[in-house]
């Protein structure tokens, strides 16, 4: 802004007109504030669990980028909705911090949307606050692990020279809904897990079949436990155990 004053009076020192001080009252127009990079992830829960205490789910965590333009203090909003549902849902409000999180089992399984709105209310006059909002991708919230649906096992002959050992042929199919089955493998007698291979070749749907061998070493006693897992996108584990006697 610039400003001009033309003074008139006498035309010497004493008679002249003088300026000693400027006022310029000056409000600063309020501006929108604005929120981005809305980011949701899930969080390990932590800690020991006491006797009977109910496990802690992952939590689902968020957090964003606010900004105001005037540098106003900014409070937060966090509402809620399943992508395509019109009303949003408000899970916090009054938030200080640019992060929050909560026990994801307080959701049913499924994809969330977030949003956050920023607002500077606190920072002007009443009536005089802005806000601005920022959403979040779809988050899909999954503990439920994968189903077994069927799984059968039988004994194949042992190979000429091979007399030691035992095989067994193992058919599985299981099921995840929500964020599809991603990995089976299986363990002899508590040793590392070995991988198998998915029936048509990749774990990319939500229902997936496997047909595999398993060796057992018969010199090691004639019965050995054989435990099957299924781990959906989530990280869900399923786990079941079938004891081989030959």
């Amino acid at each position: 802004y610039q400003y001009r004053l033309d003074l008139y009076g006498g035309g010497d020192e004493k008679t002249a007109p003088r300026i000693r001080s400027v006022k310029v009252p000056y409000q600063e127009i309020n501006l929108s504030p604005e929120v981005s990079d809305v980011r949701v992830i899930l969080l390990d829960p932590k800690g020991s669990l006491s006797d009977g205490a109910e496990r802690p789910g992952p939590r689902v965590n968020i957090k964003w980028r606010g900004t105001d333009p005037n540098d106003d203090g900014l409070q937060y909003v966090i509402d809620m909705r399943a992508p395509g549902e019109p009303t949003w849902r408000t899970v916090v409000r009054d938030l200080a911090d640019a992060e929050f999180s909560f026990d994801s089992r307080y959701l049913p399984d499924g994809p969330y949307e977030f949003r956050v709105t920023a607002s500077d209310e606190s920072a002007n006059s009443p009536g005089k606050g802005l806000s601005g909002e920022g959403v979040s991708d779809a988050f899909t919230v999954d503990n439920t692990p994968a189903d077994f649906l069927d799984v059968s096992t039988r004994a194949l002959a042992t190979p000429p020279g091979d007399g030691k050992d035992a095989t067994w042929h193992i058919d599985l199919r299981a099921r995840d809904t929500v964020s599809g089955v991603r990995r089976i493998q299986y363990s002899v007698d508590i040793s590392d897990w070995v991988s198998v291979d998915a029936a048509d070749g990749l774990f990319d749907g939500p229902e997936e079949r496997a047909s595999f061998d398993v060796k057992t070493d018969t010199e090691a006693g004639p019965e050995h436990m054989i435990i099957l897992k299924v781990v959906d996108g989530a990280g869900n584990t399923a786990t079941i155990k079938k004891l081989m006697r030959k």
